[in-house]
């Protein structure tokens, strides 16, 4: 057990700085990858998008939001890889901090707020996603907002860190599906249960509001040529799903060993 409030902000701060060293150290070192490349592309090309394209959204995939911090990151006097990836270190850096602000909830105890913060930091897939032109960092941050927000460590701001931390996930990137729909099912629960609260009823309307941006966002869009509609894979849509949860990330509609142990755990924590 940590004992002194100074003690364990010392140590978080130790522990965000080696996060910090972590994702920024030769940041632009690498060259940029396809998708980055194709980012880089999309933002050059926005030379007179307008306010409506900043609100609604340029393409399918990534947000308005993405694209904001990107373009104003590459005004930067920095190399191209630099510039590019730097919101994507930043936002992943802070998630750090707020990840043990988060813990310090959920286990009730400074070690477990450490130990979240320093899983995080080593996270070998985090410090990946923090040091690419990728919205997932992102991701990552708005999700420990949701977590901030639900456990109900934001006070009377839960409405609003729900509305800005589903704001920030739908705006982002097309891949914000999962947890905008998993957070609005939460909420629709937690306001079934206690509807003559006013706040309820605002979190609900912030939840609801974070879904129909998401689908203003991206489903407006075209589907791309030669990618399968929704019918074709209603079919096999159990099987995707369950296969997303292994550790091999398949997308097959094949069930494995795998995919069916994590389902199995899966239930078990809903249950819990």
């Amino acid at each position: 057990m940590i004992q002194g409030r100074w003690l364990f902000r010392g140590l978080i701060a130790l522990v965000t700085c080696v996060a910090a060293w972590l994702r920024l150290d030769d940041l632009g070192g690498p060259s940029l990858w396809l998708d980055e490349i194709l980012n880089v592309g999309i933002i050059r090309s926005l030379e007179n998008p307008g306010i409506v394209g900043w609100v609604i959204g340029f393409e399918r995939e990534n947000g308005p939001l993405y694209y904001a911090f990107h373009a104003l990151a590459m005004k930067l006097p920095l190399g191209i890889e630099t510039a590019f990836r730097l919101p994507s270190a930043i936002l992943g850096i802070a998630a750090v901090p707020a990840i043990a602000y988060a813990a310090s909830r959920v286990g009730s105890s400074r070690s477990a707020a450490l130990f979240a913060a320093v899983l995080l930091t080593f996270s070998p897939l985090h410090v990946f996603y923090s040091r690419e032109g990728r919205p997932y960092a992102a991701l990552v941050l708005a999700s420990i907002g949701v977590l901030i927000a639900l456990t109900g460590r934001a006070g009377r701001f839960r409405p609003l860190m729900i509305a800005l931390s589903l704001f920030a996930a739908a705006s982002s990137a097309l891949t914000a599906a999962p947890l905008i729909l998993a957070t609005v099912v939460i909420l629709l629960i937690d306001f079934m249960h206690s509807r003559e609260d006013r706040r309820s009823r605002s979190i609900a309307l912030a939840g609801a509001i974070a879904a129909a941006l998401y689908l203003l966002f991206y489903l407006r869009f075209p589907r791309p040529a030669g990618t399968l509609g929704f019918d074709e894979r209603f079919a096999s849509l159990g099987a995707i799903i369950l296969n997303a949860f292994s550790v091999t990330s398949s997308v097959t509609a094949t069930l494995t060993p795998a995919s069916i142990c994590a389902a199995f755990l899966a239930v078990l924590g809903f249950a819990a």
